[in-house]
């Protein structure tokens, strides 16, 4: 969530649900002055008639018009340690070091310098040696994301960057503002509980093309948090309703990756901080917490919220009862909706509970007239029956989407709810605070 300027309104009753709201610095030259030489003395007149009129005229008008117009563009060396990714070339081809999500995915490929290119006569020139990574969209019909990551360990308050080259051939080019890509550092604790990410800029339909990019991102690592996930990210028609997918194409190389760790100097460049933005900043990769009835970057303690338990079953439908609800309300939102989609995360648990499910719904009144305008029911999630977290995304999809397309929030609202969409043996069920993030695209 970026760029927002709210003001928010009433947590509901009796539930404290924290989301992270995604829903991630001349001197003076004064020269001696020649005295004026004795003019009238004479060796055949003893009469000393030097008037000496040395007066040393000089005025120094050297007022220092130096200005100093140093805007802070601090760009010390940077030491940095090793690069810590494993065939960060692809020139191994998929080896095992990079991971996709999900598993089965195929779409992706590591072409070789000289093979043929898409649509084209022309044939591929890697970045570096003699391979590199291509990444396009899973054509679902829908919005789709694609990941491709590296998981290492790190320590919290470390500084990592992450940084790449990306192509685009002309003759298979991003075709909408809703596919991009770009690189992100992901960061999650032992048990995967998400800690947001900080993302780079992105290579667009408008970036240019048969032509190397530069990408780069740097992020602290928060604490609470142990692992980072070096990622590549795919986005096709992200936040596209129209069901018009399929015309969305193009695919993005990226090659010679590194991710390494900041040991020393000034990142700061331009006056910019590049850590993690402050709230309210228009940053892609500014991930807010909403704790009771505010949006901050600082993360609530992680705390176990039970949502409402029932005996019925309600899958793909929300509870006509409030009781039978856990919902959060959020108001006087405003923002421009940058092309993106609803991303979230919710940990969730029903301990060893049996055919316990989980669904949620974000609510859209863009305009705050009280008349929801966009609806989003996510698939539920049928927990396992054994202790331990689990994360609930929108990768599951869309149960049922009805409303307009996502348009720019003035004075507007989001209702989150979460509910038991089976009730399965009765066992309790609960979201983590701290550990249950929601990304609104503005």
């Amino acid at each position: 969530m970026r760029g927002f300027d709210p003001t928010i309104g009433a947590l509901f009753p009796g539930y404290s649900l924290a989301i992270v709201l995604v829903v991630s610095l001349a001197a003076c030259t004064d020269k001696p002055v020649t005295a004026v030489g004795d003019t009238g003395d004479t060796a055949a007149a003893d009469a000393d008639t030097d008037t000496d009129t040395d007066t040393d005229a000089d005025t120094d008008t050297d007022t220092d018009t130096d200005t100093d117009t140093d805007s802070d563009t601090d760009t010390d060396t940077v030491t940095e340690g090793p690069n810590l990714l494993a065939n960060p070339g692809f020139e191994s081809g998929w080896d095992g070091a990079w991971s996709i999500y999900p598993a089965d995915l195929t779409n992706y490929g590591v072409p070789y310098t000289g093979e043929p290119l898409y649509n084209s006569t022309e044939t591929f020139t890697a970045f570096g040696g003699t391979r590199s990574l291509k990444v396009y969209g899973r054509y679902t019909g829908g919005p789709n994301e694609t990941p491709v990551y590296q998981e290492l360990a790190v320590p919290e308050g470390s500084t990592f960057t992450l940084s790449g080259h990306a192509w685009v051939h002309h003759a298979d080019p991003l075709t909408a503002d809703a596919t991009y890509a770009y690189l992100s550092i992901k960061y999650f604790d032992d048990a995967y509980h998400y800690y947001g990410a900080s993302d780079s800029a992105r290579v667009t339909p408008s970036s240019p093309t048969d032509t190397w990019i530069d990408l780069a991102v740097t992020g602290t690592i928060p604490a609470g948090a142990t692992k980072a996930h070096a990622a590549i990210e795919y986005w096709q028609c992200a936040g596209d309703t129209s069901g018009a997918c399929y015309d969305q194409n193009g695919s993005v190389y990226f090659d010679d990756l590194r991710f390494s760790e900041v040991l020393g100097g000034d990142t700061d460049t331009g006056g910019t901080d590049t850590g993690e933005p402050a709230y309210g900043t228009a940053d892609p990769g500014s991930w807010v917490y909403l704790t009771g009835s505010t949006l901050s970057n600082t993360a609530p303690a992680f705390t176990s919220v039970v949502v409402p338990t029932h005996a019925s079953s309600y899958p793909d439908v929300l509870p006509s009862d409030p009781a039978l609800v856990a919902t959060r309300v959020v108001t006087g939102l405003n923002g421009t909706w940058h092309g993106g989609a609803t991303e979230f995360v919710l940990t969730v648990d029903a301990g060893a509970g049996v055919g316990e499910a989980i669904q949620v719904q974000f609510a859209y009144d863009f305009d705050g007239d009280g008349t929801d305008d966009r609806t989003e029911m996510y698939d539920h999630l049928t927990m396992d029956a054994a202790v331990g977290w689990e994360q609930y995304s929108q990768r599951s999809g869309f149960a049922v989407e009805t409303g307009s397309a996502f348009a720019d929030f003035a004075n507007g609202t989001v209702t989150v709810s979460i509910w038991k969409a089976l009730s399965g043996d009765g066992a309790a069920a609960y979201y983590e605070e701290g550990a249950s993030y929601v990304d609104l695209p503005y």
